[in-house]
């Protein structure tokens, strides 16, 4: 497969290529330093800062647009997410200097540079192109997370539990990766190159945790109730179930030529292992709905392949998984039925079943105390889900609670929440009506992927609520934000010029 460094240029944000840095050279010069970084950090992170800030430096003066592409590629390696066996604090993206993390810098860094580069730009009126619903309600959103941080602080007199890195500021960093993605990539191709790459990037994090699992090298980080898992974080399956949904809609579209097909189909089926054995139901889900939503959206024609190719994964899948199958997938998934039966049974059942489903309760009974929010950490007195042995718990002071609406509306209110809702209306109905202006399919079928994506991530935050617990999370839920966001424009631009052309003809 070929994936080209170079981003289609515009008017509005036209970078300064250097002669020296031709193609060969910037993937070889990205490999070796994703390959010194990668195996710095897990090491010695301190010893890696500066070789980050050098390859920060070196990148962004030419070519701010691969270090945004470096950015995506490492939310497909990198680690992040709770993991009861791991301090909350020992990951690579939360490597941090007085509180501010490493990819707060990055992220910020680039910002900053965007905007002085726009500034010095004197042709370009705006900062900031507003091209799509989402550019209008996301600067809302992130300032009513803002707000809410502040009053959080104003009733705690805490900074550390207002401001923490494990609540509103990640959701804050998201929003303005999103508009970096949104105002630099030109178009749908460059849109797909960047989704290739972080499609590369997950099938080597996917090799990597399959191999270490089947090597019985899991070790305690990585089990889940005493059973060794590929991955016990939520976000590394679901950027996994995000290549396996861009997969199921190329091979739905027939984008790919046959040499693409093979790869994509033996590194979907690594991932679909990797999600299956990692025992996350809330993955399991995310990954159904997006399926779904592909199946609904892809050509007639093509709904018999794409049934084909999911039912050969899953078969692969279970044959690979050996004997143990039916216990971890009963282990899982048995309650169901007996919920569906007598579903007043749902407090009874063993596991933590019954703490999700009290969880649940108390968080809507706090909210219903407080509808217009309790700020960050957003505390409230626990009743049925009480845990002195939750380091979530410990560390933000009310738990995690299980459902992403509700985790939001605790904290920020029916302003949040609704804000939070309306971002996924907007995004839904803006796809809809842009799959309605094309027929080529690489446009359908990237447009399609980031739908099944985005509420996918909706049906995950049914029963978990990653927005606000980690980093990788949210950068990548509004990444897929920008990619869609991107190919729309690029489309009603086409529209546009289209509509004047017609005009000029009859003139």
């Amino acid at each position: 497969m070929v994936f080209p460094m170079n981003f289609e240029k515009t008017a509005d944000f036209a970078p300064a290529y250097s002669p020296l840095l031709d193609r060969t050279s910037a993937k070889i010069a990205v490999l070796i330093g994703a390959a010194i970084i990668g195996t710095a950090i897990p090491l010695y992170p301190e010893a890696c800062l500066p070789i980050l800030g050098l390859a920060f430096l070196c990148v962004v003066v030419k070519q701010p647009e691969l270090g945004l592409l470096m950015i995506v590629a490492s939310l497909g390696i990198f680690t992040d997410g709770w993991n009861r066996n791991r301090a909350i604090d020992d990951l690579v993206y939360r490597i941090n200097i007085g509180k501010v993390y490493v990819t707060e810098f990055v992220v910020y860094g680039f910002a900053f540079i965007y905007i002085i580069r726009r500034i010095l730009h004197r042709e370009n009126k705006k900062l900031l192109n507003f091209k799509s619903p989402l550019d209008w309600i996301l600067p809302l959103f992130a300032l009513c997370i803002a707000f809410f941080m502040f009053y959080g602080y104003e009733l705690t007199h805490n900074a550390a539990k207002a401001f923490g890195y494990h609540g509103g500021r990640v959701v804050i960093v998201g929003i303005v990766f999103y508009f970096l993605l949104a105002n630099t990539l030109s178009g749908t191709e460059s849109a797909i190159r960047v989704f290739k790459w972080f499609f590369v990037a997950g099938t080597l994090k996917a090799l990597f945790g399959l191999m270490r699992y089947v090597g019985g090298f899991s070790g305690a980080t990585n089990s889940y109730h005493g059973i060794p898992v590929p991955f016990v974080e939520i976000p590394e399956t679901f950027a996994l179930s995000v290549c396996v949904a861009g997969a199921a809609a190329a091979v739905a579209f027939g984008i790919l030529k046959k040499s693409e097909l093979i790869f994509v189909a033996a590194a979907s089926s690594v991932m679909l292992l990797d999600i299956v054995l990692s025992l996350r139901r809330s993955v399991w889900l995310c990954l159904l709905v997006a399926l779904g939503i592909i199946f609904l959206l892809c050509p007639t024609v093509q709904k018999v392949r794409i049934a084909l190719a999911c039912g050969l994964l899953a078969v692969v899948a279970v044959l690979a998984m050996g004997p143990d199958l039916y216990q971890r997938i009963e282990s899982r998934v048995g309650f169901l039925s007996e919920i569906v039966e007598r579903p007043e049974l749902i407090g009874r059942e063993e596991g933590d079943i019954s703490f999700h489903y009290y969880d649940i309760l108390d968080a809507w009974s706090a909210f219903q105390e407080t509808p217009f929010g309790r700020g960050f950490p957003g505390k409230y007195r626990r009743v049925l889900t009480s845990s002195e042995d939750n380091l979530i718990e410990r560390y933000l002071g009310t738990g995690l609670v299980h459902n992403e609406a509700l985790n939001l509306a605790v904290k920020t209110g029916v302003i949040g929440l609704g804000l939070y809702l309306l971002c996924l209306i907007l995004f839904s109905v803006a796809v809809l009506r842009s799959l309605r202006l094309t027929a080529n399919p690489r446009t359908r079928a990237l447009l399609a992927t980031c739908l099944a994506t985005i509420l996918g991530g909706a049906a995950l935050g049914l029963s978990s609520a990653q927005l606000m617990g980690d980093t990788k999370y949210p950068m990548l839920y509004f990444t897929v934000f920008a990619l869609a966001m991107v190919t729309r424009s690029e489309l009603l631009t086409e529209q546009q010029q289209e509509i004047s052309a017609g005009k000029a003809s009859l003139v």
